[in-house]
């Protein structure tokens, strides 16, 4: 090799990190602080590694890449100890190929191709085959049983996780000492989308939209439930406990 060809080698990556500029920035709704590079010829664009951190706790949360603004080769979600809950790839901001979601022990529990829009692996559902979910229908509501319940595709873990790390403690709640649970409704429609949020057990002071915020952030894709070998739309319920001391 010529070297002047090696030393222009050895300078490409200064040259790629002088183009960009480290932002870190605090996003109160979600309880983040985000650590992400832009452009320095435009800094609404993101561009190279990006890191989300508890906002009080330092503890990593995701990580992943960013290319022209858009989300781009592998990326991570993290439990409280650090394990890997969520892993796959976006290619220009989109999902592709083979998602892995798993447990707080690192058990697999989905393996979802989103090339191929196809389930691969689902770990058993630890749920009663008897319960009655609410089915909404044309002409309404009415109860039934499942074959299959609806899944998450990041996994429950890390539904649970998000509500979890997101949801705060309205100060005039903590001040009245209320204590109890929300619970927050929303639909699952036989497409997978998600609609139609509202809080179907309330505790005012606050409480209720505070949950409410915790719900949304766990924003991820579904699968819809399965009711006598079809899709069917569901209302699903998400109880959010609030206990003084921790959530």
């Amino acid at each position: 090799m010529k070297p002047n060809l090696f030393i222009l080698l050895c300078l490409l990556p200064f040259f790629a990190a002088a183009q960009t500029s480290e932002h870190v920035v605090e996003d109160n709704a979600r309880r983040l602080k985000e650590k992400y590079y832009v452009l320095n010829s435009n800094n609404e664009i993101r561009q190279g590694e990006y890191k989300a951190f508890g906002k009080y706790s330092s503890l990593l949360q995701s990580d992943g890449f960013y290319k022209n603004n858009l989300k781009d080769s592998v990326w991570h979600e993290y439990s409280y100890a650090g394990k890997v809950l969520l892993e796959g790839n976006y290619k220009a901001g989109a999902r592709t190929g083979e998602w892995c979601a798993f447990d707080n022990d690192g058990r697999l529990l989905i393996k979802y191709d989103y090339d191929k829009q196809e389930l691969r692996t689902l770990a058993p559902l630890a749920t009663d085959s008897t319960l009655l979910y609410r089915v909404v229908g044309k002409e309404g509501t009415a109860f039934s049983r499942l074959d299959r319940p609806p899944i998450y595709l990041d996994g429950e873990v890390l539904f649970k996780a998000i509500t979890s790390r997101t949801v705060t403690y309205p100060q005039q709640a903590r001040e009245a000492y209320k204590t109890g649970t929300v619970i927050i409704t929303f639909n699952i429609g036989a497409d997978g989308s998600v609609s139609k949020y509202k809080v179907t057990k309330g505790l005012g002071f606050g409480l209720d939209e505070a949950a409410m915020v915790a719900v949304k952030a766990a924003n991820g894709q579904w699968l819809p439930a399965i009711a006598h070998g079809k899709p069917v739309a569901i209302e699903y319920d998400v109880p959010v406990t609030f206990a003084l001391g921790g959530y």
